[in-house]
């Protein structure tokens, strides 16, 4: 083999000679099966990186050859790139890609795309997240290019790229997002009948399933898969591979009580006994089936499958996936002895060996480069088990306080290992920081924890952490919250009083699981209520839910939302703003777009804004303190202008979402300008700023612990320390009205902004339909806002309070010399 190499160099440094041997196709297939099979394998023979140089020689020499296919060797190449990655050697596939098989397709646009997706893939296995967006972005440019190629290939591409495209979606805790790819992935796949690929469909679809938090969904689509392919040939392993995710749903159906619950064991068994599967894909298997005998307190079984699934994981080696599958399996296990009240050393040395496989997981995390979507390790959803179980445990073995506070700091650990943290410079906080930093009197917050069993809220406020148990699992959650905007998203539609009374059925229903009496009592003494968390299962409208007096939180507190501690601790060391700024110092900008340039397919239209529209939108709000830009002035450029005394900027426009996207939000401005999130990233902007737009807080309901990070998130890395932006669409007439109303309260009450938003809601609500529409229709999302204490004003405080402290004992020292003398 060495000789062939060394031949085929020197004939490839002096061409004019000729080649050593005949150079026949033949002898160049000949030669690059035997180099592949050198490169696959660990052989002493020849060396892993010659054998490369062999491999690119090989193809060169292929190319100059015109009576050799060379797409020949780059499909036998395929198999070796699959090869490589299953070994773990991601680099030396991506280099194999981009040296050997890319180019021998140049000119056939779809078969190139093919390999962009290898490529694509190969970066998500390598937790590369932003380069695998980058190759699935390049292979649907060319998919959309012309070409005469077969068909077959074209829609092969095309379910590969939607697939990949899928899988990138759940792997980065957007699963809202994998929907519309999975439709053209099952549209292709079905238009190609071919087995290896619907199993791969069904396989994405049970994931996704899954991931939404929809078992029953799961469980339907195995079911229709197996009836509608009933004796068909499949790769056994494969197909094992796709009904253990068919048993995740079961196990979770198991939890809430549901029939199909019960096919969860069989479902687990016969998978992991299937041959051909991966160590990996057996330890899941088990993992699960401990998890079912645990909720049915089978604890001897949830022992034999612990056993079983830690045996696979011996053989697995080492990767980012299975030290999620070692810390999942280390939860388990913690659980386990939690809840079979095992001996107390028992349950220590699990929750130490937890907290290794914790530190691990978190150690690989922290090695991937932040992406500018936000996403944090709590994406992962077994990770939010572990923190419960690390939580609960603490709480068993060193009791209540001393375990919250464990656990917290592991919550701030994982939430400054977020890419919105770690790309603002932001730094793990102590608890006592976050108490006299984030949490003056009035002021507290609560972080939702969903786990599969119960849900969790820690709630901290400057003199207490405590923790809240609601036992309603993570499934019937969500689907509550789903079910609670759908109908938000029909609310406009609403024409019966029936339709009426289901809403507000629902969002009874969805008030007691997220605030129990519990907690309602807990939050009963704060004005202001921070939301930290809710993300995590999908967002869900706070100000809208009822608190003690079946009155909606947003009347009752000021409340704004967090994307974590970590960051509003960043923000209040880093810009605060003052407790109260008075009206006269506001010097404001309102970008009000009147022609936003439409064009006939944009199906948008100019925004109507004329001396009436002024009025109620600007309110009382002087003319002094407002610099209103309309029309040609209502561009990025003029609204980003320097000000020196600029606290506060207003955009009233159109905005535009695309489906699909994880970072959907466009602006449209006057003139057809449009600013996507980068380009709203890239501006300045005054401490507060408002955009009031359709759906310009919208976006995909990403699960990890970077909160909103849509247009908020491009907000803050542009300098805004507070900010409100919508939800959901925007009624233009009511918009008008509510914001003139909102204008009134800061500037000639000089009320903070959660103060101000909670003052117009009151004054909107008329009692009538449209008093109803105004939790829907604008709704606020503030990160922090004017009632944030600074260091100077936190100071002031305590020497106020010393000043007290001192005046009251010299009071009492005088009153008892008092009574001394007049009893002499």
């Amino acid at each position: 083999m060495r000789e062939h190499a060394a031949h085929l160099h020197e004939a490839l440094e002096h061409p004019a000679e000729g080649p050593p041997w005949p150079n026949t196709p033949e002898m160049l297939a000949w030669l690059h099966e035997s180099t592949s099979f050198a490169f696959n394998g660990s052989s002493a023979r020849i060396e892993r990186a010659e054998a490369f140089a062999v491999l690119a020689d090989i193809h060169r020499l292929a190319r100059a050859t015109p009576e050799f296919d060379t797409r020949t060797l780059a499909r036998r190449d395929a198999s070796l790139v699959g090869a490589l990655v299953g070994a773990g050697r991601r680099d030396d596939a991506r280099a194999l890609l981009d040296l050997v098989l890319q180019p021998a397709f140049e000119g056939e646009p779809h078969v190139l795309a093919r390999w962009h997706v290898e490529a694509a893939q190969i970066e998500r296995q390598a937790r590369r997240f932003e380069a695998a967006e980058n190759e699935l972005a390049r292979a649907a440019e060319l998919i959309g290019l012309p070409s005469s190629f077969d068909a077959r290939w074209s829609d092969e591409t095309r379910f590969f790229l939607s697939a990949g495209r899928t899988l990138l979606a759940l792997q980065l805790g957007t699963p809202d997002l994998a929907d519309p790819h999975l439709s053209a992935a099952r549209a292709a796949a079905e238009r190609l009948d071919d087995s290896a690929l619907l199993l791969e469909l069904n396989f994405l679809e049970l994931s996704a399933a899954n991931a939404l938090l929809q078992p029953q969904r799961a469980i339907e689509v195995w079911d229709q898969f197996r009836e509608r392919y009933a004796g068909r040939d499949f790769d056994a392993a494969k197909l094992a591979r796709n009904q253990i995710r068919a048993a995740i749903g079961a196990v979770d159906l198991a939890l809430i009580g549901h029939p199909a619950g019960a096919r969860a064991e069989e479902l687990l068994a016969s998978a992991a006994a299937t041959s051909g599967l991966s160590a990996n894909e057996q330890a899941t298997a088990h993992a699960w089936s401990a998890t079912h005998a645990l909720h049915e307190g089978r604890f001897e079984d949830a022992e034999r499958g612990l056993a079983a699934a830690r045996t696979a994981l011996e053989r697995a080696g080492s990767g980012a996936a299975l030290a999620e599958r070692r810390e999942q399996l280390a939860g388990i296990a913690v659980r386990a002895a939690r809840l079979s009240r095992a001996p107390r050393e028992v349950l220590e040395e699990r929750r130490r060996e937890l907290e290794s496989a914790f530190e691990r997981s978190l150690s690989v995390w922290l090695e991937l480069p932040p992406r500018a979507g936000g996403v944090g390790p709590l994406r992962y959803r077994e990770r939010r088990e572990v923190l419960a179980e690390l939580m609960l445990s603490g709480i068993a073995l060193h009791g209540e306080q001393a375990g919250l506070e464990a656990a917290l700091d592991t919550l701030l650990r994982l939430q400054a290992a977020g890419s919105l943290a770690r790309e603002l410079g932001a730094r793990t906080p102590t608890l006592l920081e976050l108490r006299q930093r984030l949490f003056a009197e009035g002021r507290g917050a609560l972080y939702f924890l969903p786990a599969r069993t119960a849900l969790h809220v820690l709630a901290l406020d400057g003199g207490s952490l405590t923790h809240h148990e609601i036992q309603v699992p993570c499934v019937t959650l969500d689907a509550t919250r789903l079910e609670l905007n759908t109908a938000i998203g029909r609310v406009r539609a609403i024409e019966s009083s029936a339709e009426w009374t289901r809403l507000e059925d629902v969002r009874a229903r969805l008030s007691r699981y997220l605030f129990d009496e519990s907690v309602l009592e807990r939050i009963s003494g704060w004005s202001r209520l921070e939301i930290v968390g809710i993300d995590s299962f999908g967002y869900v409208p706070i100000e809208y839910l009822l608190g003690r007096d079946a009155r909606p939180l947003g009347r009752t507190h000021i409340v704004g939302y967090w994307p974590s501690f970590v960051v509003a601790l960043w923000q209040s060391e880093t810009g605060a703003l003052p407790v109260a700024k008075p009206a006269s110092e506001l010097v404001t900008r309102f970008v009000v777009c009147t022609d936003p340039g439409a064009r006939p397919t944009d199906g948008v239209e100019a925004l109507e804004f004329g001396s009436s529209e002024r009025e109620r939108f600007l309110g009382a709000a002087s003319a002094t303190r407002v610099q209103l830009k309309c029309g040609a002035q209502a561009t990025s450029a003029e609204w980003t202008a320097p000000e020196p005394e600029l606290a506060y900027v207003h955009v009233l426009a159109h905005g535009r979402r695309e489906p699909g996207s994880e970072r959907s939000f466009r602006l449209l401005l006057y003139g057809g300008e449009e600013l996507d999130l980068a380009r709203l990233e890239e501006l300045r902007y005054p401490p507060l700023a408002i955009v009031t737009a359709c759906g310009a807080q919208a976006g995909s309901l990403r699960r990890g612990d970077d909160g909103r990070n849509r247009l908020t998130g491009a907000l803050v890395r542009g300098g805004a320390r507070a900010s409100v932006a919508s939800e959901l669409d925007v009624d233009y007439d009511f918009a008008l009205d509510f914001m003139g109303t909102f204008h009134d309260e800061l500037f000639e009450r000089g009320l903070s902004v959660g103060e101000a938003l909670r003052a117009a809601r009151e004054r909107s609500d008329d009692g009538s339909s449209r008093g109803r529409l105004e939790p829907y229709l604008f709704h606020a999302v503030g990160l922090t806002d004017f009632a944030l204490a600074t260091p100077d004003t936190q100071a002031a405080g305590q020497r106020r309070a010393r000043w007290i402290v001192l005046a009251a004992a010299l009071g009492i020292a005088l009153a008892g010399a008092w009574l001394v003398r007049r009893r002499r």
